[in-house]
This record gives C-alpha cells, sequence and structure tokens, in this order.
C-alpha cells in the first residue's frame, strides 16, 4: 500500500535492542486492547446467554440455535470486514473509519446489555458492522504509521499480539464470572465501558497520529459512492426484512 501521508513523528525511549516505536502506536495499541477485551468477552459468553432462560436474564434459546446465532454473528463479521476496509480507504480514510468503527461497536454492546430480542439483534448488527470497520483500518493504520521500516513493522504487529493474548486471557474471566455471579447485562457492560475507553483514547491521542490516515488513500469516484450506497440500502433492507 502506498501513501503520500506524512507518518507521525517516532518515538524515543525506546527499549535497548529493539526499534523506534511511532509516536502514535500506543494509542493505537490500546484501542486494539480494548475492543480485543470486549470482543473476546463477548465470545466468551454470548452462546451461554443466548441459551439461558428468560427468567435468568437470557435468550431461552435452544442450545444448537444459539450456537447458530454465535456462528452467524462471527461470520457476519469476517465477511463485512472485506467491505470495511474498503470504507476506510475509499471513502472515510483509516482514522476516521477507525473511530466510526469504535462507536459502532460500543453502540452494539448497549444494546447486548439491554437485553431483549430487538436490542440484541440490533447490537449484534452493529458490533459486527463496527468490527469490520475498525480492525482492517486499524491494522492499516499501524502499517501506515511504519511505512518502509519493515523491521520496525514486525516488532511493533508482535506487540500488538501480546495486547490481543492479553485481553484473550482476561476478558473471559471477567465476562464469565460477571455474568454467571451478577447478570448478562453486567457482563456486557463492561465490554461497552471498554469501548467507551477505546473512543476515548483514539480521540484525546489522535494528535500523536499525525496526518496519517486522516484522508482516504484512494478516494472513490461519484459512481463508486453511489454504487456503495445503493448496495449499503439493498443489504439493509434485506437484513431488516428478514
Amino acid at each position: 500500500m502506498t501513501t503520500d501521508q506524512t507518518p507521525a513523528d517516532v518515538a524515543s525511549g525506546a527499549p535497548p535492542g529493539h526499534p523506534a516505536r511511532p509516536r502514535g502506536f500506543g494509542v493505537l495499541f490500546l484501542v486494539d486492547l480494548w475492543e480485543r477485551f470486549g470482543f473476546y468477552g463477548t465470545q466468551a459468553i454470548l452462546v451461554l446467554f443466548a441459551s439461558a432462560s428468560v427468567a435468568d436474564g437470557g435468550l431461552g434459546l435452544a442450545t444448537p440455535t444459539a450456537a447458530t446465532l454465535f456462528g452467524a454473528y462471527l461470520g457476519t463479521t469476517f465477511m463485512l470486514s472485506l467491505a470495511g476496509g474498503w470504507v476506510g480507504d475509499r471513502l472515510l480514510g483509516t482514522r476516521n473509519a477507525l473511530l466510526c468503527g469504535a462507536v459502532l461497536i460500543g453502540a452494539g454492546y448497549v444494546g447486548l446489555a439491554l437485553g431483549g430480542w430487538t436490542f440484541v439483534a440490533t447490537g449484534l448488527v452493529l458490533v459486527s458492522a463496527g468490527t469490520a470497520l475498525l480492525k482492517p483500518n486499524l491494522t492499516s493504520l499501524l502499517g501506515l504509521l511504519y511505512r518502509d521500516d519493515e523491521i520496525g513493522r514486525e516488532a511493533g504487529i508482535s506487540l500488538f499480539y501480546v495486547g490481543i493474548q492479553l485481553s484473550a486471557l482476561a476478558a473471559p474471566l471477567v465476562a464469565g464470572l460477571l455474568g454467571e455471579v451478577v447478570g448478562w447485562s453486567a457482563a456486557f457492560s463492561v465490554s461497552a465501558a471498554a469501548m467507551v475507553l477505546a473512543v476515548v483514547t483514539l480521540v484525546l491521542g489522535s494528535g500523536r497520529l499525525g496526518e496519517v490516515g486522516a484522508r482516504p488513500i484512494r478516494p472513490a469516484s461519484p459512481s463508486e459512492r453511489r454504487a456503495a450506497l445503493q448496495l449499503t440500502l439493498v443489504v439493509t433492507a434485506v437484513v431488516t426484512g428478514a
């Protein structure tokens, strides 16, 4: 991927023997940390929540149906990521797409915390759409920070995976404990709170990113924008009609 956007300044104080990290690296690391916390927490309890009885705050689904819901949620998220990357590259710019994705995910977790079929269904759609916007554009933005520094990029991605593993370890424990002891709403509320932290981190730390990702790399033509809008309307109609 090529771009004429100016990279953020390189941060000082990197550990001895490690490549220097761009100033915006910490911002993206924390955003990814909080987003993955919410993702893995929800992944750990979604089937349990959906199969729990209505009296216990769940949806009361049969276990196979709850597992199907879980699979549809994950599959939709990964398929939409193709469109999410296109939106960042061609329409909004990676940074704006990242912010929009974080807001959508947080709103989706609020819907899950509220409970009930309408809020849960809406929440899952918002989380899927938001994750599809956030993940590919966050990865793209990380690459733009390093540009041609391949060694530094590899070290940065490795450090990102440390944050992912921390979230993957802590989130299921926290969400599972809250879901079983306090209630499912509390478990999803923690994921929503994590996304609030992600949004605040991104907004307050935007200055450290410089101009990286502020504009689309290859802006879409008017005809491409119209086609994207028409496709979005069709997909939305099909989903809401179903």
